[in-house]
């Protein structure tokens, strides 16, 4: 497959975006690595040296990681010749588990215990998931990880806290030290930020996902219900579930019916295609936030030929150029399958949201690779 002959411009058009609300930093890894040292170093007296040389190092070791240089293939891009928006959260899980195996096989086992220990963690929420720029087709980068919190150290003394931690990750361009084509003056490009949470295996339930068509406004405090712009249904197949969250929609699979509902919202693939081509307008993603999943599956196990509803509500800012997409995936209270696979038809008017996240899409001229405001009326006419 031959990149695309706009997949250039779009690589740099990425960079270019950090304008007004449209970009947000992420914790740096720097200021989280700070905030770590003095959090961690205080509860640890009694597990590691104090007083040591070696302490600082040994806590970076317990709570931070680089990982090994991966290469990008072409089953990781998308039409533009670059890794595709869902698949960063895939790099990022990757990263992690690698970071897993290495401390399981350390001799000298670790002073903090991490949720990250349990080999059937899963991914349950991202959020500060920014697309700076982005590694191409052949290209290899690696992750930087470090953790933010975790819910079982900070809460010790309550045996039924969710086990959860969130860790700040970052996506950087690799330098090869054997290829001469890098300026070694110039740093490597940071690609991508996000704050990933992970949770261990749990029987707990879970609260429910609120959804996104209620609000509630400073003037009516009435609860006021938003009508979506678009709901598509798909079929959910076997190899879109997580083996380690059986009955689960997982995050990766949430992104990919998000990406689905948004390219059907602007006309579908032939759309797409067509403002490339005559109008050379791009969509892409430049940030996502509060993504979250029910991992717990309390509320409702999904079996592979079940129909999942993909709702999406926008908001259209700067004439077009932006759009936030609050998304969200739901079942039908008649539909919804108990723990026991029976099925509960008490609530037929009810829904279950299952994954709710905000997408934030820009427009890109092709040709200038900067975002652009000159979209054509029959495009603004889906949004109105």
């Amino acid at each position: 497959m031959r990149c695309s002959p706009v997949a250039k411009p779009l690589v740099f058009a990425f960079s270019l975006l950090l304008i007004g609300d449209v970009y947000q930093p992420c914790v740096s890894f720097q200021a989280t690595t700070s905030i770590l040292r003095s959090t961690y170093l205080k509860a640890s007296t009694n597990s590691i040296e104090t007083g040591s040389s070696s302490l600082q190092t040994q806590l970076e070791e317990e709570i931070s990681f680089v990982s090994r240089p991966m290469p990008l293939y072409i089953e990781d891009t998308d039409a533009y010749g670059v890794m595709y928006n869902g698949n960063y959260i895939k790099s990022y899980e990757r990263a992690l588990y690698e970071f897993h195996t290495k401390r399981k096989k350390r001799e000298k086992k670790g002073s903090f215990v991490l949720v990250l220990d349990d080999s059937d963690f899963h991914l349950t929420r991202c959020t500060s998931h920014k697309f700076k720029s982005s590694p191409t087709l052949g290209s290899r980068y690696v992750i930087k990880g470090a953790l933010v919190n975790n819910s079982k150290f900070e809460n010790s003394n309550n045996d039924d806290e969710l086990l959860e931690e969130t860790w700040s990750l970052e996506m950087i361009e690799y330098k090869d030290p054997g290829k001469k084509k890098y300026d070694d003056n110039k740093p490597a490009t940071v690609y991508n930020t996000a704050l990933v949470t992970i949770t261990a295996p749990t029987t707990k339930k879970s609260e429910c996902i609120s959804s996104f068509n209620n609000n509630n406004s400073d003037d009516d405090k009435e609860e006021k219900r938003r009508l979506p712009m678009l709901t598509k249904v798909f079929t959910i197949h076997r190899d879109e579930f997580d083996v380690h969250m059986p009955g689960v929609v997982p995050l990766s699979t949430t992104l990919s019916l998000f990406e689905r509902t948004r390219s059907d919202s602007l006309g579908g693939p032939y759309q797409l295609r067509r403002m490339q081509e005559e109008d050379n307008l791009l969509w892409v993603v430049t940030s996502l936030d509060d993504l979250q999943i029910d991992d717990t599956g309390n509320k409702c196990v999904l079996q592979p030929g079940d129909e999942l509803h993909v709702s999406m509500y926008c908001t259209v800012k700067r004439k077009g150029m932006i759009i936030v997409c609050d998304q969200e995936i739901w079942v039908r209270g008649d539909t919804q399958k108990n723990i026991n696979g029976g099925v509960n038809s008490d609530n037929d008017d009810d829904s279950i949201v299952l994954a709710k996240g905000t997408c934030t899409i820009c427009a890109i001229d092709s040709i200038r690779g900067r975002p652009t405001s000159n979209i054509p009326e029959r495009v603004k006419a889906l949004f109105q």
